[in-house]
């Protein structure tokens, strides 16, 4: 940020404090016979027909669940040579 404001850094020290609580959570998975982690990616190359650019997107899942799930539309536009 080229001016950040009081009010940024007030957010920014509660973030902190706020990760320094939780730094001891998380998700522990016992091993257990036939779970496996899949992951399924998936990259339109040239995304819109408006703007070209690209989409990315992956799901994590564990045992046929979805666990985790993103979408990304890229900065890059696609030019076809």
């Amino acid at each position: 940020m080229v001016k950040p404001t009081k009010v940024h850094w007030v957010v920014a020290k509660h973030v902190l404090r706020y990760l320094r609580g939780i730094v001891e959570f998380g998700l522990r998975y016992a091993q257990v016979d036939g779970m496996k982690l899949e992951s399924f990616p998936d990259v339109d190359w040239e995304g819109s027909s408006i703007d070209k650019k690209s989409t990315s997107g992956c799901t994590f899942s564990v045992i046929s669940t979805d666990v985790s799930r993103f979408n990304k539309i890229n900065s890059i536009k696609f030019n076809r040579g």
